[in-house]
Order: structure tokens, then sequence, then C-alpha cells
């Protein structure tokens, strides 16, 4: 069996409720599980499973979905058409016998994590296939990664393989698997201690931690030459973490992918015509491009991710671990944005940790803020245009921070956050924020308030923070809904407004900066810049205040003067502001 055949095989570990139901040409109930116990029998053939549980019309109702997305894997029904209907043409794939199943799951409903087959073709061997994240613990665990030798999923995956590795009857096994299943497919591969997993055909799988390169030193030198990984060029899984070095780690071309998170769809690899349809090879099997070329913006992501591992503490590792562990649970797992954006409320030292790494890597890197928004933006997965958007903004208001650090970094997170949620929305391609007079009184209101808060922000230091990190994210969920089109002008000048607010912001606060620079480990943050430079230009600040406010509100009618040229403001008055923001800090949940 070929890879592109072990590619086929790892497709059925993703078949749930949508593409049952899409199959059989039924509605899927609402309260159908997306996770439909697709019940394998032990010792029938694959083929015999697909037509009892999908049905005699099933590629016929799938192909009729055209390019609708269905299921969790993001393949279209054209696509699961296809697929089914290669798998049933393929005498080695359909008459492989299903040997064992590990599942998850309660009440019945569950998803198949691991497929294990044998090859009647072949007596001794057999096919190991572990499926791609499932849920809010498997994307808990692809964090843990970070920092672990070996996870609790990846020793699950381990434990499964050696029911069938245990067996006398199997003597040549191979696994497979995609995304997280091909990270389980090669961790495997490297732990086994049976000798008898010669090959490992992944795809798109995310890498692995320093500690689990140390441990497994000497397996990895023994049997990286076993692992053949397969990435798409656009995917942004498989450059998390660091690949087992003497792997094999051959770039395809992506075909059929309509958005981002197509981008790690595990059908991308086979090779499609205009219509869609998998192209054969003179065996009649699909097959992938292979052109070892990668998109410069995924390779960034590589070098970040690798550049934290190496460049963090095991305390700054352990927090960055225990910040983005719960979130991606959240949000990717549960696809839950409102229990997402809380638990980012609630840990703002990890998300500043994150903030700071950022801010090192471009320094490091020479990155310019633009390419630093187009690095971040790749983090960004696709749901709907709404949670985008607001994804985006927070994500681009960390760019805003970073941009603003190399002046004054500690100070900056609390005078620049509301200026920093307006700019995230600015620099978002394609899109202005609306009603912008309404929101420059906002933020000069906010301005005036913020001068009082400095004043006793050195006694307040830590409550300060959560005060900045909860006004940032409730600023973000407020302007995230009002967006349209906006042209360069504006944004050159709303840019250059806000380098002149940073920089006289910077100078009013000599003794914040004076007590952070005496007390740096109340941050765990490097100060960066000439600090003394800095202070000695607040000391001439000191009494001009009034000349401080008036200059900010000549930047502000700068603002007004360009947004009058060059864009239709929608006039409402302060009683909708008001409105907006209560309806806003009701529907989630913000005091």
């Amino acid at each position: 069996m070929n890879d592109a055949e072990l590619g086929l095989v790892e497709q059925v570990t993703y078949i749930d409720a949508d593409v049952v139901y899409a199959a059989l040409g039924k509605e899927k109930p609402e309260n159908a599980s997306k996770q439909i116990p697709f019940k394998l029998n032990k010792g029938e053939t694959l083929g015999h499973a697909l037509n009892r549980i999908l049905g005699p019309n099933a590629v016929k109702n799938l192909r009729a979905q055209g390019d609708k997305s269905i299921g969790g894997s993001l393949n279209s029904g054209k696509e699961w058409a296809n697929i089914i209907e290669n798998i049933q043409k393929d005498d080695n794939i359909k008459n492989l016998k299903v040997v064992d199943t590990d599942t998850q799951g309660k009440g019945g409903k569950h998803t198949n994590l691991a497929i294990a087959y044998e090859d009647p073709k072949h007596p001794g061997k057999a096919i190991i296939s572990y499926k791609g994240t499932s849920g809010h613990d498997e994307w808990h665990d692809n964090v843990k990664g970070f920092n672990s030798a070996d996870t609790p999923r990846q020793k699950r995956a381990a434990e499964f393989a050696k029911k069938i590795t245990g067996n006398s009857k199997y003597t040549d096994v191979t696994v497979t698997g995609h995304s997280k299943g091909a990270n389980k497919a090669m961790y495997v591969t490297i732990v086994d201690e049976s000798g008898k997993i010669h090959r490992c055909v992944a795809f798109d799988g995310q890498g692995f931690s320093n500690e689990f390169l140390e441990k497994y030193a000497k397996q990895i030198e023994a049997k990286a030459g076993n692992i053949t990984n397969y990435s798409i060029d656009r995917d942004f899984v498989h450059v998390l973490m660091k690949q087992i070095p003497g792997s094999h780690q051959p770039i395809c071309a992506g075909y059929g992918m309509q958005n981002g998170a197509e981008y790690h769809s595990p059908v991308s690899f086979f090779i499609t015509d205009e219509n869609g349809n998998f192209l054969l090879d003179e065996n009649g099997l699909p097959y992938f491009n292979v052109t070892n070329k990668e998109n410069p913006l995924i390779g960034g992501i590589r070098k970040f991710t690798q550049y934290v591992m190496d460049n963090s503490t095991p305390w700054e590792l352990e927090t960055i671990v225990d910040t983005l562990g719960p979130f991606a649970g959240y949000l990717l797992g549960d696809q839950d944005l409102g229990a997402a954006l809380k638990s980012m409320a609630s840990n703002p030292i990890g998300w500043m940790t994150i903030l700071v790494k950022l801010y090192e890597f471009r320094i490091e890197n020479g990155i310019s803020t633009i390419d630093m928004v187009k690095f971040i933006i790749q983090f960004i997965p696709d749901f709907s245009t709404k949670t985008v958007l607001l994804i985006g903004a927070v994500a681009l208001g960390f760019v805003t921070l970073l941009h603003a650090l190399h002046i004054f970094a500690p100070v900056l997170f609390y005078i620049l956050e509301g200026v920093a949620a307006l700019l995230a929305l600015i620099l978002l391609v394609a899109f202005v924020i609306a009603l912008v007079k309404e929101l420059v009184k906002l933020l000069v209101a906010f301005v005036k308030e913020l001068i009082k808060v400095v004043k006793a922000i050195i006694h307040k230091i830590v409550e300060a923070i959560k005060y900045a990190w909860n006004k940032f994210v409730s600023f973000v969920k407020y302007a995230a809904g009002k967006i349209r089109d906006f042209t360069e002008a504006f944004l050159a000048k709303m840019l250059e407004i806000f380098c002149e607010l940073a920089s006289a912001a910077v100078e009013t606060f000599k003794e914040i900066g004076e007590t952070l620079i005496s007390h740096p480990e109340w941050f765990m943050i490097t100060i960066w810049g000439n600090v003394d430079a800095a202070v000695a230009i607040s000391d001439s600040m000191a009494n001009d205040k009034d000349e401080y406010e008036s200059s900010i509100r000549s930047l502000f009618q700068k603002a007004n003067e360009a947004d009058d040229r060059y864009a239709q403001v929608v006039n409402s008055t302060a009683t909708k502001i008001d409105d907006l923001t209560s309806s806003f800090r009701t529907e989630f949940g913000i005091a």
C-alpha cells in the first residue's frame, strides 16, 4: 500500500455525524452528536462498514453537496464523495479488516481516535490510523507538547499500539495519521519497544518538544528514517515545535482549499482537476504533488515557536503552555469564543509573557510591524466573519503594543490600551472603524480618565494590570462589530497620530518609569530602550499637562479632518454609544 492509499485510509477516522447524515441524504437532527457512533465491527472489512453505515447512495448524496464543507475535517461534500468512491474501488483499502478501535465519548456518542486493521493480502501486516485533534482535551494536550516529553494523549496512542504489536500474529506494523494523529503516529514509532513498527506515514503532524528530543535521542537516531511527514505548503500545524531530526519532511502543493482553515484539511494533499475530482496515476490511484516549497509566512511560525522553545525559562514556557492550553481548548476544541475570551481576560500575566516573546522575536529577526501583522494573522482560524474580525482585532492589538514596547515597554501597556484597540481594527486589511467621531470622543474621555488612574498606579501596580487587560478586552468587544472600508490615506494619518500620541504619553510618567525600573521582577520582562533618556525627557513634561491634553485634541482633530475627506461618517449620539457599550458588557458578562 503506497503513501497516497494510506492518506485515504486516514480519512475514515474523520467520518462524523455530519458526513453520515449527508451520505444518507437526511437532515441531521438538532440533538445529534457531531461525533456520531461510527461503530466499526471487529472482523468486518472497511468496504462493508462504509456500505453499512453510509448506505448505498453515499457517493451520489455526498457529491450533491458540492463544495459545501461537511464535518470537522472541513472536506467538502464533493471531496467526501471522491474519498468514498476511491476507497471502494481500491482492493487494497476496502478489503482491510478491522482489528480494534480506540474511542472516546459518553453515552454511546463517540469518535474513533484510532483504528487498527490487518491486511488480508499480506499476512502479518497491520495498519494503525490515528485521528486528528478531537475536542477540548486534545487541543489542550497539543499545547502540553511544547514542554513535555510525553503527553497523556501520546501515551494513550502508544498503549493502543501495544495491543497490536503485542499480538504475535502481527510482525510488520505501519502507522499513519493526520494533524495530532500524525504526531501520535510519529511518537509511537519512536517509543515502540517491540521492533515491529517499521513505517510511519504522517500528514501535517506538529513537531515535538526539546524534552522529547533529548529523552529519546537514541531511539530517534535509530528510527527517524522510518518516518515520512507530508505537509501542505501553507499548512500552519506542521511548523509548530520541532520535527524529528533525520525524518523525511516532503512539502506538497495543496488543492481544493477555499480558506485558511482548509490549508490543514486532510484531503488537500490529493491532486484534483478544475472540477475538484481526484486525478489518478497510471495505477488508477490518487497522488500528491511534492514541491518541497514552503510558504515564507508559514516558515515564520516555525521560527517563532522554535524561538520560544529555545529562549524561554522553564517558568516562562510553563506559563505560556498554561495560558494557551485552555484558550486553544475553548476556541478550537469547543469553538466557544466567549469562553476563550474569558480565558484570556483571566490570565493577563500569561498573555503579557507571550507578548514579550513576540516582541523579542520581532527585534531579533528585524521584522517590521506590517510583517508582524501578516505573521500573526497566520494563527487566526476561519470561523464566522464576526469571529475572525474579533480575533484579528485582539491579535493586531498585540502587534500595536509590540510596536510601542521599544519606547517604554511596561508603561505603554497601560497608556495605550484604548489606542491599541483602535489601531488593531484600523490595521485589518479592507476594514476600518465605523463611527469615528463618536470613538474619538470616547478615546478623549478615556485619556482624561487615564490621567487620574496613573496617579495611583505606582501603589497599585498589580490591580492596574488587571484593569488594563479588562479594559482592552472590553474595548475590542465593543469595537469589533463596527467595521467598514477605509483608505490608505486615513490609515497613514491614524498611524502618524498614534506615533505622536505614544511619544507624548511616555513623557508624562517619570515616577512610574522609575518605579518599574527598580522593580522589573514585577513583570518578569526586560525594559528595552534608553531608560535614562526616557526619564530625562519626562522631566520637561512634569508641568505641561494642559499642553499635553491640547496636543491630543489637536491630533484627534486631524483624524476628523481626514475622515471628512475620505470616508462617510455615520453620526450617532453619545446615548447610542452608552447603549452599545452597555449591551456588549451585558452580552459578554463584563462588570
